[in-house]
């Protein structure tokens, strides 16, 4: 395994699966969201006042939290019984919010980005690239025996299955990036009656790891291992990148960049009035520039977590399916993902109110 810098070129948010509680499991002070730390709140109040804490939290209404400690002590700042401090880069306020979708951490409180995510990107691309560049795909190949649309035959039928799949084999560490993290609150652009505007009441504070944050970690292939089980037969399959990081650097490249070229033409067919949509293309054409300049054989960027969107999580690869599926089955499989209409999908975007972008890395190799 190669030492590697991953650099997130955008926020990135891997969600810990935990919504934090307004007023009970972080405070907000106007400028920076505190997440309690329970000790250090009753360092301040004493433990004889915990029946009160209850009371307020039961009671929220009536009184808050904040109010309590600043009355408790006089010099009080939400620092005093912060487990972290995470800050909103933004104006805008942040009181309304019931809750904050927890940034996912490791065990010294870091804020991290699991190397079974970087994998899962890894994978969706590869994958993608691979059902693009074949000519053999059918109908059937996307259908289980009891007719349920799937994408385990598919992803069997070009990597194999548990035992020949050659992406056993690559191995990713953790990243662990620096404690300071940001809230952003991360909104839906929907394509309504009135055109594209933000949902009403899809508004979330969200955790994340900053952009322009960077992190170490390993990446590559058991190389003795997967020639062992070329040799056994096991992988039978043409992977030009496996074993060979420069060929997997350009393969993810391509991935990225295909992705959005396909945003793109998205938007230059849509007709809208929105700032935030025209900085989200203007972050799109940033990354693509970014792609441009890269050296393709040592870096790769690719999109993972929270707010990525439909294309970049699943690769994307089910629209160009429209080329390999009658039109009776193309509807099928839609309304079977449950979405209304193929021609308009997908038709949200995840950003906050300037057109932020998530998800976005760099993944550099010495």
């Amino acid at each position: 395994m190669k030492n590697a810098t991953l650099t997130t070129l955008t926020p990135v948010h891997i969600g810990s699966g935990e919504e934090l509680k307004s007023k009970i499991e972080y405070l907000y002070d106007g400028q920076k969201i505190a997440v309690i730390d329970e000790k250090k709140v009753l360092e301040i109040i004493g433990k004889e006042n915990i029946d009160h804490w209850v009371s307020i939290i039961q009671n929220n209404e009536s009184e808050s939290l904040l109010d309590y400690l600043y009355s408790c002590k006089n010099d009080f700042t939400i620092a005093d019984v912060a487990k972290r401090i995470i800050e909103i880069p933004d104006e805008e306020d942040k009181s309304r919010h019931l809750s904050l979708k927890e940034q996912l951490h490791n065990g010294k409180s870091l804020p991290m980005i699991p190397g079974s995510s970087i994998k899962g990107a890894i994978r969706t691309a590869l994958l993608t690239r691979l059902i693009i560049e074949q000519n053999n795909i059918h109908s059937t190949d996307l259908k289980n025996k009891k007719g349920k649309w799937t994408s385990q035959i598919i992803e069997k039928k070009l990597l194999g299955d548990t035992r020949s799949d050659p992406l056993r084999f690559l191995r990713i560490s953790d990243a662990h990036f620096t404690p300071e993290t940001l809230a952003l609150n991360m909104k839906i652009m929907n394509f309504q009656r009135n055109g594209w505007e933000f949902k009403r009441g899809g508004n979330q504070l969200t955790e994340m790891i900053w952009g322009e944050d960077t992190a170490t970690v390993k990446i590559g292939f058991q190389n003795e291992l997967t020639k062992a089980n070329q040799e056994r037969g096991y992988i039978s399959g043409d992977f030009p990148w496996l074993n060979d990081l420069p060929v997997l650097c350009d393969e993810i490249n391509k991935h990225t960049s295909w992705l959005i070229d396909k945003e793109l033409t998205f938007w230059k067919e849509q007709q809208y009035e929105h700032a935030a949509i025209d900085q989200y293309i203007s972050f799109m054409e940033d990354i693509q520039k970014q792609l441009n300049e890269i050296e393709a054989d040592k870096e790769m960027i690719l999109r993972l977590g929270h707010g990525s969107g439909w294309n970049f999580i699943t690769g994307g690869w089910t629209k160009y399916l429209e080329n390999i599926l009658n039109d009776h089955e193309y509807d099928e499989l839609f309304d079977f993902l449950g979405k209304k209409d193929a021609l308009m999908f997908p038709k949200t975007r995840k950003m906050d109110s300037i057109g932020e972008l998530l998800g976005f890395i760099k993944i550099s190799f010495g």
